[in-house]
Order: structure tokens, then sequence, then C-alpha cells
């Protein structure tokens, strides 16, 4: 498969700006990874970022287990 040509007409400021304002995930993990192509970042180090966003989203969508997590009796037990 042939490599496709990255534009470099819009900033990577300005591509991860609009991947904050992109409402499609799919959309925003592209616009990240042509910011980051253009920062010159490789493909693993992309990836590791990739997944630590997705993991810190998908915490951010489950806040009530954290709470939950928090609330265990024997956690108190060990912290003091």
């Amino acid at each position: 498969m042939r490599a496709l040509p990255i534009r470099d007409d819009i900033s990577p400021e300005e591509l991860r700006r609009r991947t904050r304002q992109e409402g499609d995930g799919r959309v925003a993990a592209r616009l990240f990874a042509i910011a980051n192509a253009q920062k010159g970042m490789d493909h693993a180090s992309e990836a590791i970022i990739d997944t630590c966003c997705e993991a810190w989203n998908w915490l951010l969508a489950e806040t009530g287990r954290i709470r939950s997590l928090r609330s265990y009796p024997w956690l108190k037990q060990v912290s003091s």
C-alpha cells in the first residue's frame, strides 16, 4: 500500500484545536494522528498516547465507579 501524503496547510496546533471540538471520536483520532505525524512523532509513540487518551476518557465516563472504590471500608484502614 502506498503512503498518502499529509497535508501541511493546517498547523498541528490548529488540528489539535479542531480535535477538541470534534464530536466524532474516529474523526478526532485521525486529526490527532495527522497533527502528531506533522510534528514527527512515530507510530509507536502515537499508539501509546492514543491508548492513554482512551483510558482517560473511559475513566472520566466511569466517575461512579471511582466514587464507589473510595467508599470501601478496608480502604480507610489501609490509608490510616
